[in-house]
């Protein structure tokens, strides 16, 4: 099994010796949420991962609501350079909007960020989410 985790400032301080032995193959690092929030503990965790020659990648936490334009350019604009990096993340949880809304927001979000670092993102959300909020989503 392939076993990797999430991390941001709602873990605290991060316990990286705790990894050491092999249990943890990969580590997705909060970077931004909304339009102006960037995870304090984002350049950190990025440097100590990098540094324990981790694979890791990067996630936006979405507002469906928000300008998703402007979520898009504000993830990217943060974590700068993605090369080496594991396929970016947007994270589905609790904010929603109405079901076309949603569908079209979070289409929108995916495209801008594909169309800005030429790699497809991956969805992170839970399977009663998605069916709640996104259940016609044909892409």
């Amino acid at each position: 099994m392939i076993t990797g985790i999430d991390l941001s400032e709602k873990n605290g301080e991060v316990a990286w010796e705790a990894f050491a032995f092999g249990d943890v193959n990969f580590v997705y690092i909060k970077a931004t949420e909304a339009i102006d929030s960037v995870d304090r503990n984002f350049e950190r965790n990025m440097q100590v991962a990098r540094d324990r020659k981790m694979v890791v990648g990067a996630y936006h936490w979405l507002h469906p609501r928000l300008h998703v334009g402007q979520q898009a350019e504000f993830f990217i604009d943060t974590v700068k350079d993605f090369h080496g990096l594991l396929p970016p993340v947007v994270c589905l949880e609790t904010h929603r909007c109405d079901l076309n809304e949603m569908e079209l927001n979070v289409k929108t979000y995916l495209q801008a960020v594909e169309d800005a670092i030429h790699v497809k993102p991956i969805i992170y959300t839970g399977d009663t989410y998605w069916k709640t909020y996104l259940p016609e989503a044909s892409w």
